[in-house]
């Protein structure tokens, strides 16, 4: 019986995540992370059933942790400036501490149950705001869609474009005061 080595899977995940984080989930191969790693596919097999196994261990301490973040900053009244400062800071520092793995689940998960996230978060932002929006707005979902899926594509374009964590910070708390001033007109 193979005895499994905490150091051996440990450089599997490591590898896994670069090359995960560069060709995404359907372009990296299981022979590519064991050539990585230096141990042979049929190893491989021994920490990892399938490739997507692998992804999720990857991807799931990411996800678990912007999701909950983000489920906090959605329970609140779009009422104080604190808001954006709290929405920028949280974002961020979850981002800042895994840049690669927001950007896996975000961007290169196609073909894993992570696949649609974007579409979920873009979703919650959209009920949240239309929740908040008053009786002006005559198409409250049509709006609060626009207005979702830009913020969340500009979280992305702000995070492939940061270079240093304060820049990130600085970035998004621009991007939210941008979007917090504009819709501010459309809550109640």
């Amino acid at each position: 019986m193979q005895v499994l080595k905490d150091e051996v899977r440990l450089q599997i995940l490591q590898a896994a995540e670069k090359l995960f984080c560069e060709k995404g989930f359907l372009e990296t191969t299981k022979r590519g992370i064991a050539k990585e790693v230096g141990i042979s596919v049929s190893n491989l097999y021994l920490y990892y059933e399938n490739k997507e196994m692998l992804f999720n261990a990857v991807a799931d301490p990411i996800f678990h942790e912007f999701v909950t973040g983000f489920q906090k900053l959605m329970t609140h009244e779009d009422q104080t400036e604190e808001l954006n400062q709290n929405i920028s800071f949280v974002i961020g520092k979850m981002i800042a501490v895994s840049k690669g793995k927001f950007l896996l689940i975000f961007e290169k998960s196609k073909g894993t149950r992570y696949e649609g996230f974007r579409e979920e978060i873009i979703a919650c932002v959209q009920k949240h705001v239309m929740e908040q929006m008053n009786d002006k707005v005559d198409d409250k979902a049509l709006m609060a869609k626009i207005f979702a899926q830009n913020l969340i594509e500009g979280i992305i374009a702000v995070v492939k474009a940061h270079g240093s964590e304060e820049e990130l910070q600085q970035n998004l708390q621009h991007l939210t005061n941008f979007y917090a001033e504009g819709i501010r007109q459309f809550l109640k």
